[in-house]
């Protein structure tokens, strides 16, 4: 005979065991509903074109019928080649490459009539800054009209990158210029002494740890670095005078790296005129001359690598990681960037 307490203890497991049940259930259903969607997104991301491209187009606002298309991509952040692994936080953020791409399928699409980039960066590394710059030249030369307009802040390598554009805008609280190059490290020396710690070098020439953190640089050091930053300095000085209107006067006053408002900016030509997004899209369509446009974004399709690479980073505990990708560390290395 079935005690009471054995009846109880009885209950107790088969509820336990149905509400295991139950919970496999809901899992299972929720796998299976993000498995449908995603391969409902790719099916509608597959849609083909006459050309290469790499991103699909969202329609912001015009007659998205229409074939004549302006094409708006963001320039956010600090400039730098990534690695390409994926963000938890923001797989989507564009990085030097995306925009890279991004403009090359804009020249690549005959629809296209022009490109809006809408800035906001301190700019970056030289090298990135100057990639993109090619990227605008190489935009212009294919006949499409190319408009910076800076949003929050476009200087040092993002204004670099602007500047063969035929239009640069800016609202009217933003920030730009910057016109100069920095290298810095920091000195532990002092921080050393007082730990007893000691840095043991072992280098093939006497120069080749010149940005050692645990020493000062020496004089002939100094003289190399200050040679790197004066003909990347000249060089950028060059694309400004290049392709903007400016004067020797006007040089004299941005070479020194400082930042200007946007109204500053526009008095030493570094801008064209201040206005709101709205503004640089009129200018823009009626540089190009169209009457009836729409207006595009790129979207990158979502894939399953974007999905299992952010859930990667919680299944290895990395979520510090993954902030570190989000905040700018102090690099040892020839930058274009406001700091």
């Amino acid at each position: 005979m079935t005690t009471p307490n054995e009846a109880k203890k009885k209950r107790n497991y088969l509820a336990w065991i149905f509400g295991c049940l139950g919970v496999f259930v809901l899992v299972g259903s929720l796998v299976a509903n993000l498995v449908l969607s995603i391969v409902l997104l790719s099916a509608d991301y597959s849609q083909t074109t006459s050309y290469a491209s790499a991103y699909n187009e969202n329609c912001l606002e015009g007659t998205c019928e229409n074939a004549n298309k302006i094409v708006v991509i963001d320039v956010s952040g600090t400039l730098l080649f990534d690695d390409g692994a994926t963000s938890l936080f923001n797989p989507m953020a564009p990085t030097v490459e995306s925009i890279g791409r991004q403009l090359d399928q804009a020249v690549d699409d005959p629809d296209v009539q022009a490109v809006i980039l809408n800035v906001n960066s301190p700019g970056g590394s030289v090298t990135a800054s100057d990639y993109l710059y090619n990227k605008v030249v190489k935009a212009r030369e294919s006949g499409l009209v190319v408009t910076t307009y800076i949003k929050d802040i476009g200087a040092s390598g993002a204004y670099y990158m602007a500047a063969p554009s035929d239009a640069i805008m800016a609202n009217p609280t933003a920030l730009t210029g910057s016109i100069g190059v920095i290298i810095s490290t920091l000195n532990y020396e002092g921080l050393y002494e007082k730990l007893g710690l000691k840095s043991v070098v072992y280098k093939s020439g006497a120069s080749k740890d010149l940005l050692s953190s645990t020493r000062e640089q020496t004089e002939d050091e100094k003289k190399i670095l200050q040679g790197i930053v004066d003909e990347t300095q000249e060089r950028f000085l060059g694309i400004v005078k290049e392709n903007r209107p400016v004067t020797d006067g006007n040089v004299a006053t941005i070479s020194d790296g400082r930042i200007f408002t946007a109204q500053q900016a526009k008095e030493v030509n570094l801008i064209d005129s201040t206005g709101y997004f709205q503004d640089a899209l009129t200018k823009t369509a009626e540089t190009a001359n169209l009457s009836e446009y729409s207006v595009v974004q790129y979207e990158q399709p979502f894939t399953f690598g974007q999905l299992f690479g952010g859930l990667g980073a919680l299944v290895k505990n990395d979520v510090v990681g993954e902030l570190k990708k989000e905040i700018y560390s102090n690099r040892s290395e020839v930058l274009y960037l406001w700091q």
